[in-house]
């Protein structure tokens, strides 16, 4: 067996627990249908585990859980004491050791930067994490080093960078929307993490997604989750970064245009609390065979809502591409335009842009205009989109990006009429 592999047994057996699971032996390798069965019930793997053991400086399995590391120093003090005519003698040990470097142990450790192992620190009660310096201990109420010097009791604030969606969701008494935005903030974990095969990208979300979609009685779509699809359609590249599609995710899994997990890299969540301006939504996502498991068959979003058409691009003359957008002209009327300032990112770096272009209004602000009082102006987030090219192509769209429109008229705003649309 791998060296990984013994170790954990033994770890196990000095735990004096009867059993083991380790997915590369419990998990039919070669059998696909196996594979899709297991990965999708993980979430009762590690969430009903005793005690889930890491090794997370090994960068493959024949790496072991334990690992030399720098030995203690231990020095001798003698003490001599005069107390009136008598004079005591006492040696005292002292031990001295290199300042803990959990940031780099821990966090840049190889295991953390990989997308499968997201739910393992999720998911799991208690893990006993074998770093290159000295073991970690972290359970949903306590985070300790095995020297002591690094123990903290508010687990979010570790070197480990553990999302809080594990811990958040146990508690029993948070609300829906506290629990919505641990959900976004642990995406863009996941989001950062690696993964050989694109294929993966799902499946190694499909216990998260499990376990989360209990706690909150709703429905997964893709990466984005039923009832919260105003919140969830708002994620973004983040500022001053080149963007990039996963063809291989995508064209593997045939992904929607609108799943952030589309994106190969960091995708930002939305965590902002607005007013949507978009009405019915709804979502549908078929699987050909288990979810989160398999290949999408076909997937929308659909809803009403107000679509302003797009007129024109202007385009930074410093940058090349149109990763990021700060100038359009909108049609407002037949005849009428507004050319206003945008921030706007497009999910895939690209020279070239769709002729036909359309802004889905997704949410609002009203906002007082301090330099024209008599008129308000909305502060407007939404989503770039292109037809689709199907045959209701003026309802169908691909998104492009999203972004906001500050100081938006909200005259203009109002005289939009609602009209259906399909995301694909």
């Amino acid at each position: 067996m791998p060296k990984t592999f013994q170790d954990a047994i033994v770890t196990t057996k000095e735990f004096g627990i009867e059993f083991i699971w380790i997915d590369s032996l419990c998990i039919i390798q070669d059998s696909p249908s196996d594979w899709a069965y297991e990965a999708a019930r993980m979430a009762s793997v590690y969430s009903g585990a005793t005690c889930t053991i890491a090794a997370v400086w090994g960068m493959n399995g024949t790496c072991g859980c334990f690992r030399d590391h720098c030995p203690t120093l231990r020095i001798s003090i003698d003490e001599q004491r005069v107390i009136g005519t008598y004079i005591t003698h006492r040696t005292h040990e002292m031990y001295l050791r290199p300042q803990p470097k959990s940031q780099k142990y821990l966090r840049e450790a190889a295991l953390n930067t990989r997308a499968w192992t997201l739910q393992e620190i999720v998911l799991s009660r208690r893990i006993i994490l074998f770093a290159e310096d000295q073991m970690y201990w972290h359970c949903t109420s306590l985070y300790e080093s095995e020297d002591s010097l690094d123990s903290v009791t508010d687990i979010t604030g570790t070197s480990l960078h553990i999302p809080s969606l594990g811990a958040v969701a146990r508690h029993g008494e948070q609300s829906k929307d506290m629990l919505y935005e641990s959900w976004q903030t642990t995406m863009k974990s996941y989001s950062l993490r690696q993964l050989t095969n694109g294929g993966d990208k799902f499946a190694a979300l499909a216990g998260i997604t499990e376990f989360f979609g209990g706690v909150l009685a709703d429905e997964a779509v893709a990466g984005l989750w039923r009832r919260d699809l105003g919140r969830g359609l708002m994620w973004q590249i983040p500022v001053n970064r080149h963007c990039a599609i996963d063809q291989d995710a995508v064209e593997r899994l045939n992904m929607p245009s609108w799943s952030w997990l589309k994106i190969k890299g960091e995708a930002d969540p939305s965590v902002a609390d607005t007013r949507l301006c978009v009405q019915n939504l709804d979502a549908q996502v078929k699987w050909e065979g288990l979810s989160m498991t398999s290949k999408i068959q076909n997937s929308s979003i659909t809803g009403k809502g107000r679509i302003l058409e797009i007129a024109a691009i202007h385009k930074e003359d410093e940058y090349g591409c149109f990763c990021s957008i700060s100038r359009v002209t909108l049609q407002i009327g037949r005849k009428e335009t507004m050319t206003c300032k945008v921030y706007w990112r497009m999910d895939g770096c690209t020279g070239v842009l769709p002729a036909t272009l359309q802004f889905l209004c997704i949410r609002f602000t009203d906002i007082d205009n301090v330099r024209r009082s008599d008129e308000s102006v909305a502060e407007i987030d939404g989503l770039v989109l292109t037809p689709s090219g199907s045959s209701q192509a003026n309802l169908s769209f691909r998104r492009l990006g999203a972004g906001a429109i500050p100081g938006f008229p909200l005259a203009h705003y109002e005289e939009l009429q609602l009209r259906e649309f399909e995301l694909v």
